[in-house]
């Protein structure tokens, strides 16, 4: 996994360059990764040998929400789920990323934000209009914007009826703003994909990828990029892979 990890950090390199004096053609879990010459091809993308997890310790949260509350249906599977890593923290390179979560039905959503030290930074409903399914949300601009460096706190709450601060199902987590030692400028969203999984970033990874699947929703290499993200061994998100994103906010 290390030679993978240090060719996933290669190709980074590679791409943030744009020039290759030679041509070569690398492979890994059955697909290929081929670079020519002042071009780059980019397919597959290659995410199960190329997602690089950081190193940045195991995050501070519960991804799926546990047990029933009053109100809210029992028994959901899988239950609301925020898609993020098993393992270790999501690093982003944006101010305000995009948070991906499985909901078991169209409703009315809330996101926390907070500091390390737990003071509210910012509250924000949104509606899930479609469901159950993958929902797609970015804080708006009334958001502060993410320092660099610093780990922040999050809250999703899915309002399971009308009585919203009675019924409800939560999910945590943490994030981190890192400042990235590429650009992305000029590249596809596929090949910005495989820069980010690269390099680690697993929000702006799995948001190109989702986008993708949005606008092409059977193909199959994408269908199949999504399923090696949400598998890896330090993501942990299998169950996921069958529902793929309808919505974004």
């Amino acid at each position: 996994m290390g030679g993978l990890n240090m060719i996933g950090q290669w190709v980074g390199s590679v791409v943030s360059c744009g020039v290759l004096a030679l041509g070569v053609v690398l492979h890994g879990q059955g697909r290929s990764f081929a670079i020519h010459s002042k071009q780059t091809y980019f397919e597959p993308l290659l995410l199960v040998s190329s997602y690089n997890p950081p190193r940045n310790g195991g995050p501070d949260g519960e991804r799926e929400s546990g047990g029933s509350r009053p109100g809210c249906p029992a028994g959901l599977d899988p239950t609301f789920t925020a898609l993020v890593p098993l393992e270790h923290i999501g690093d982003t390179v944006s101010e305000r990323p995009t948070f991906w979560l499985y909901v078991p039905y169209a409703s009315a959503l809330e996101f926390v934000l907070f500091d390390q030290g737990a003071n509210l930074l910012h509250r924000e409903e949104f509606e899930a209009s479609e469901g159950p399914g993958v929902v797609g949300f970015t804080p708006s601009q009334t958001a502060p914007a993410l320092d660099v460096d610093q780990v922040y706190k999050w809250r999703f709450d899915f309002f399971c009826g009308s009585s919203r601060r009675s019924s409800f199902l939560t999910v945590t987590g943490e994030v981190v703003r890192r400042s990235p030692s590429f650009s992305v400028e000029g590249l596809t969203e596929q090949e910005r994909a495989s820069l980010y999984a690269a390099n680690g970033f697993w929000y702006e990874a799995l948001t190109e990828v989702a986008t993708l699947l949005q606008k092409d929703p059977t193909n199959e290499e994408i269908l199949s990029d999504w399923a090696a993200l949400l598998e890896h061994p330090s993501i942990g998100l299998a169950e996921m892979v069958e529902h793929t994103p309808s919505e974004s906010r």
